[in-house]
């Protein structure tokens, strides 16, 4: 389908049915086939493309490529129900490359006779965002006073979050990726030594092993963006070397894109922080 709106956005669609026009003489329609030609095949991967080579129209490439990957086959309708449910977005990702990866998926299962309602297609979106989305998912989840999730609405939150975060991003001070992992319930986060944040802080509840949760106020970041602080702990962070770095006082801000790790706050606790090439 795709393949078939980008022959008509660039006036190459008229050898898609076969038939040469009876106003078109034989070697318009030729050169005009043959662009088509070119165009789908320079829009294919190379193990596609070996599979249709031996066609020399664009009408016998196109339903080459129609009995390969849209016949209604048990074994291609498992493939995309796996390609579908394995969909994981990566972390920092862009939402609407992953949408486009998502509903070109959901499209395909529609051509070979598996189609999801609305409220389905919602939650199968959900659930392919990473995990450091997942208080978004629950906010979300949790949003609706009917109980049905619509895709539209999802995507919609799901992308303005996004801005949200890049707006934050772009607020905190530049920071050094830590060569150190927490591995908290299995869930690996990756620190940031950050010279210009004034405190430790986390967006993630999981990461503290003691916690209290409460209001603790705010904290501005550098484009003037109030985040709310909902509970503070301790968090151990296990290091590469096989030691463990103790944090106290850590900030809970679950509107944060990263974690940070303060270089005044190491000051602060007895810590030596020294910034190098490795």
């Amino acid at each position: 389908m795709q393949v078939e709106d980008y022959l008509y956005q660039k006036d190459l669609y008229l050898p898609l049915v076969g038939e040469k026009p009876e106003a078109m003489n034989a070697n318009e329609w030729t050169i005009l086939d043959r662009k088509a030609l070119a165009t789908v095949r320079l829009s294919l991967t190379p193990q596609v493309t070996f599979n249709i080579s031996k066609e020399k129209t664009i009408a016998a490439v196109m339903k080459a490529v129609e009995k390969l990957y849209e016949k209604p086959s048990a074994s291609n309708k498992v493939f995309l129900m796996k390609k579908l449910f394995n969909m994981r977005m990566s972390e920092n990702g862009s939402v609407v490359d992953h949408l486009n990866d998502f509903n070109s998926v959901t499209n395909q299962l529609e051509s070979v006779g598996i189609n999801f309602d609305d409220e389905i297609r919602a939650l199968l979106f959900l659930c392919s965002l990473p995990d450091s989305w997942n208080n978004l998912v629950t906010t979300v989840s949790n949003s609706t006073i009917s109980g049905t999730l619509t895709l539209n609405d999802v995507v919609s939150s799901v992308m303005n979050d996004e801005i949200r975060r890049k707006t934050i991003g772009d607020g905190i001070s530049s920071s050094t990726a830590l060569s150190v992992e927490s591995r908290v319930d299995d869930n690996s986060k990756v620190w940031y030594v950050d010279s210009g944040a004034s405190i430790h802080c986390t967006p993630h509840r999981d990461c503290f092993s003691d916690y209290v949760h409460s209001d603790y106020g705010h904290v501005t970041v550098g484009n003037g963006y109030r985040c709310s602080i909902v509970g503070k702990g301790k968090v151990k962070i296990k290091l590469s070397n096989g030691g463990t770095l103790i944090l106290n006082d850590v900030r809970h801000i679950p509107e944060l894109p990263k974690n940070l790790i303060s270089v005044s706050g190491l000051d602060r606790e007895g810590y030596f922080v020294a910034f190098g090439e490795k």
